[in-house]
């Protein structure tokens, strides 16, 4: 799933007309391939705030965006998205773990300057949420890097579920964002769901920057109700569980 990430720069001195930001990903012990995966942006003088909604599509686009407040002069920022690793090369990327290199293009009175080269590692974990009742229809990470800017909605699956029923089944739950009749789609997973023991343990994999602050909870959509009672209903969603951790400590 892809992943949200935001880098910041100060202008060093007044007069500064753009600054771009130049990024990509390589596996680790590999040189980057800035022409085939290399990507630019222009930084903002304002803060956004991207909410993204599990898609996979390399197509799609960044979620819901929307500006949350001006930014202090000199001060520029950029909230991008990050491909996962384990992708089969889609992006380069075989690995659950990879590098991430940027630098900066800065535009001033017609000239043009660059800063160093900044390289990250990103790591990655696994996340589980166990359902000991058997009412949970679907569970999402729901999580950010830093602060609550670049929120992204990560789905989970239950192991079994693959080995059961296969990958690109249209029931897996990274499917649901693309379905056109969700009503269809939640009654369906849940019949499949049924034959599971308990407990059913939801799992899914992060990524971030070694080090960097997450933000981490659930959005849980339980069903209550037998399914002659659907459509499910707000009441029937909760978001939960909210810790904080550093990447890379678990």
């Amino acid at each position: 799933m892809f992943w949200y990430l935001k880098k910041n720069w100060n202008d060093p001195v007044p007069g500064i007309d753009d600054v771009r930001l130049h990024y990509v990903w390589s596996p680790r012990g590999s040189a980057p391939d800035w022409e085939r995966y290399g990507q630019v942006r222009s930084l903002n003088t304002y803060a956004e705030r991207v909410e993204g909604k599990g898609r996979v599509s390399p197509h799609e686009g960044r979620g819901e965006t929307r500006v949350v407040r001006a930014l202090p002069p000199g001060m520029r920022e950029k909230i991008i998205k990050i491909p996962p690793g384990l992708s089969n090369g889609e992006f380069g990327l075989h690995d659950a773990t990879f590098l991430l290199h940027h630098y900066f293009e800065i535009k001033q009175n017609g000239s043009t300057f660059y800063s160093q080269t900044f390289t990250e590692e990103i790591v990655s974990w696994e996340v589980e949420y166990l359902d000991w009742t058997g009412s949970i229809l679907a569970v999402c990470a729901h999580w950010a890097i830093d602060d609550m800017d670049t929120l992204a909605y990560t789905p989970t699956e239950d192991p079994r579920f693959i080995e059961w029923y296969g990958n690109d089944n249209a029931f897996r739950s990274i499917k649901v964002y693309d379905c056109q009749d969700l009503l269809w789609w939640a009654k369906g997973k849940w019949s499949m769901l049924q034959p599971m023991s308990l407990p059913r343990v939801f799992k899914t994999r992060l990524w971030a920057p070694c080090g960097s602050r997450i933000i981490q909870g659930w959005h849980v959509v339980h069903a209550y109700r037998s399914p002659e009672m659907w459509p499910l209903n707000d009441s029937d969603e909760i978001y939960e569980g909210y810790v904080t951790y550093k990447a890379g400590e678990r």
